[in-house]
Order: C-alpha cells, then sequence, then structure tokens
C-alpha cells in the first residue's frame, strides 16, 4: 500500500544539531521529494548545501607508510580539536601506481585521536569544496607529510593486491571504497590511508561532509 508523506518544505542541511525536545517537520525537497530520492540523490543535498568537501594525493604517486608508525605519508585527514565540527567520511579512492614489493600488500583506513594539533601536520593538500566553486572553506586538514601523535589504528580494509604484477593491478584500478558514514571523525581525531602490509604506491582521495557537533 502506498504511504502518502507530507513535509515543510525548508533548507537542505540544517546549520544546528537537535538532540531533544519535538521532532521538526520532515524535511522535504523544493519538489515535495524526500531530502535523498531520485531528483536529489545520495549526498546531492550536502553537496548543495556547501558542505561536502574532497582532497586528493595529486599527480604524484605516494609511497604508504605502514599503519605501525605515526610519520605518515599517504592521504591523513586531520579533524582539529577546536573545529566544532563532525567530519563525516563518505569515500575514499586508492589506486596503485607501481607494482607492489610482493602479493599480498593490503591497504587500510587508520584512524587515531590527540589533544592537541602535532606542529609537523602540514596542510599541503588542498580541500575543495564539492560543490565545485563553492566558496565554504573546510575545516579538515588534508596532508600526505605529517607526523602523528599515535599510530593510527586500522578499521577498514581498502584493498588487498593478490599480485605484485602491475599489469594484472591495473584491472582492478581504482578501488572505491563507499564509506557512507561509517567512521566520523570528532574533533581532536585523524583518519589516514595507509599500508597495513607490503610497500604500496599511488593515488588516493577522500570526499567528506562536515557538520556541527
Amino acid at each position: 500500500m502506498a504511504l502518502q508523506v507530507t513535509g515543510q518544505g525548508q533548507g537542505l542541511t540544517q546549520s544546528t544539531s537537535q538532540k531533544s525536545g519535538a521532532p521538526p517537520a520532515l524535511s522535504t525537497g523544493w519538489h515535495n521529494e524526500l531530502v535523498v530520492s531520485e531528483l536529489l540523490p545520495r549526498y546531492a543535498a550536502l553537496v548543495l548545501a556547501g558542505n561536502c568537501f574532497f582532497a586528493h594525493t595529486g599527480t604524484t604517486a605516494i609511497a604508504l607508510t605502514t599503519l605501525t608508525t605515526s610519520s605518515c605519508t599517504g592521504l591523513v585527514l586531520v579533524n582539529p580539536p577546536s573545529s566544532n565540527k563532525n567530519l563525516v567520511l563518505l569515500q575514499v579512492e586508492f589506486a596503485a601506481t607501481t607494482a607492489p614489493a610482493a602479493a599480498g600488500a593490503a591497504v587500510s583506513i587508520g584512524v587515531q585521536t590527540y589533544s592537541a594539533l602535532v606542529t609537523a601536520t602540514i596542510g599541503n593538500q588542498t580541500a575543495r569544496n564539492a560543490l565545485v566553486g563553492g566558496a565554504q572553506s573546510a575545516v579538515g586538514i588534508a596532508t600526505t607529510t605529517t607526523t602523528l601523535a599515535f599510530n593510527p589504528v586500522p578499521v577498514k580494509i581498502l584493498a588487498t593486491y593478490l599480485t605484485s604484477t602491475l599489469t594484472q593491478l591495473n584491472a582492478m584500478q581504482p578501488t572505491v571504497y563507499d564509506i557512507a558514514g561509517a567512521i566520523i571523525l570528532a574533533p581532536g581525531t585523524a583518519a589516514a590511508i595507509a599500508n597495513s602490509t607490503g610497500a604500496v604506491t599511488g593515488v588516493a582521495s577522500m570526499l567528506w561532509a562536515e557538520l556541527p557537533t
């Protein structure tokens, strides 16, 4: 049986979080559609609101360090302790550009917490608004060279290469991991794309949303 849904047309994303009290009117879009629909598909509402950002390692391949070291090369997303924003990871991508040293190399996402930004953190990768041309700036710091306070803890496997032959690897590129909010960085945390086993060199990217805490 069809269920009629009604709601109050309002902005795409509220600027504050409501944690108590009576719930607000159901949020619908400009055509009375729910915010996620065929007309306004996944992530589009967040992008249109200017709340999504992406970062890329750039045109030069990065040799990933392992998750057992705090000196990271790869792609690291840092949420400063005073940001007042949660960074909601939506997608990450990685593509190997040179063959791993041996079959069995694996790339993972690692996270960590800290009390203050370390001085070696360098925001050398520009975080760009996913609403291309949007004026809103990111609070997240993207870097490919940083020293974290602690070793990242692996939480998600991004790719495992069962071969060290680059020709075969190219048939599997790139690896796209749709995190869809399964990892959220609170203020004072970071996430890194690094190798968990075996040396891997490649390029990586991240897409995330920044929402009030």
